[in-house]
């Protein structure tokens, strides 16, 4: 299904080309306010645009502020984060309320696929009251899919559930999507999240796309300074790239010396990325692999999930996420002096004026 979206409405202003079945999860993703929802309700028919188009497979679905394929007949099975489920209907009535009439003659055979795919076939007559917060997403998952509809519309489906609950349900959101076959876009502004459940990232940033790539790519190769930030890269400074040999470039940054890989512009402004993960540390320089190695003073020291963040300046500003059983090891203190190790290929620049 090629999904082709040229136009504004309010905040968002797009350009957005993709075909949803060469990817089967499409996650929308970027800080809030950045207009993913609104390009979400969009797609489902329940907003216009103020100017310009939406067409599906070539037939123009929205054009301007007359919606030309209403959102009853454009068959998405569409996903809130509120699970919209009617308490005073059981799980059974739940979902059949999502079945079309036209689909109605297997309606039951319907139902119990649908709770099968969303694995919560043992729900069926329990009230909806007595459901959990992870159980009821299921069940208007199980609504959703219920519709057999042509795509699936998520929006940040996982938010409203607590901490726990989000990080278990994850994976299964996943293997649900990728079990039903149903393409489908989510919305999320989480960053672990997007990268669970997308095979392609569309980052939207104050209504317009920046980049649309697989999650590695968008993650540990941010387009532009915007993605990067949006994306949480903890280690992004300015730089200049003094000489190109061998592939590689040396670049500097406040002071220091910094090896990358040689990029293919020719513009010597860089904005220097590195990940938390890929920054080791040392009490004292080696012969290593990690061609960059740079002594620093550790600036702080806090607590991130599992992890320890390290902030250390270098004459530029650098994080590292270590263990706690490292930074025992290491006996890092704020004010203590230490060695940030990273390879050259961790270094990602991004053309910067």
């Amino acid at each position: 299904m090629i999904i082709q979206l040229h136009g504004r409405r309010h905040l968002l202003d797009v350009d957005l080309d993709i075909d949803i079945e060469e990817f089967t999860s499409h996650v929308l993703f970027g800080p809030s306010g950045s207009g993913k929802t609104t390009l979400l309700r969009v797609l489902a028919g329940l907003d216009p645009l103020d100017e310009g188009e939406l067409r599906v497979d070539g037939k123009v679905w929205t054009q301007g502020s007359a919606i030309k394929v209403p959102a009853r007949k454009r068959d998405i099975g569409l996903l809130f984060q509120d699970h919209a489920l009617f308490p005073n209907m059981s799980v059974e009535e739940n979902v059949a309320y999502g079945i079309p009439r036209a689909k109605r003659g297997d309606k039951r055979g319907i139902i119990q696929w649908a709770l099968t795919q969303a694995r919560a076939q043992g729900f069926t007559s329990r009230p909806v009251a007595s459901l959990s917060g992870g159980e009821a997403q299921r069940i208007a998952f199980a609504r959703a899919l219920a519709r057999q509809p042509r795509m699936l519309l998520l929006d940040e489906p996982l938010s409203a559930l607590d901490t726990p609950t989000r990080e278990s349900l994850r994976n299964d959101l996943r293997l649900l999507i990728h079990t039903s076959g149903i393409p489908t876009i989510s919305v999320t502004h989480d960053r672990t999240e997007a990268l669970v459940l997308a095979d392609q990232v569309v980052v939207l940033i104050n209504g317009t796309v920046h980049q649309i790539a697989h999650p590695s790519t968008v993650f540990e190769q941010p387009a532009d300074a915007q993605v990067a930030a949006a994306v949480g890269v903890e280690t992004a400074s300015a730089g200049s790239i003094v000489r190109r040999t061998n592939g590689l470039a040396e670049v500097e940054v406040e002071g220091a010396r910094v090896f990358a890989p040689e990029p293919s512009f020719s513009t010597n402004g860089v904005l220097v990325c590195v990940r938390a993960e890929d920054i080791a540390l040392a009490k004292e320089q080696s012969v290593t692999s990690q061609r960059n190695q740079l002594m620093g003073v550790v600036t702080r020291i806090s607590p991130h999930g599992s992890l320890m963040r390290v902030d250390i300046d270098a004459g530029w500003n650098i994080a590292s996420f270590i263990t706690r059983t490292a930074l025992d090891e290491l006996e890092l203190r704020q004010g203590s002096t230490v060695v940030a190790a990273f390879k050259a290929p961790s270094v990602h620049l991004i053309p910067h004026d």
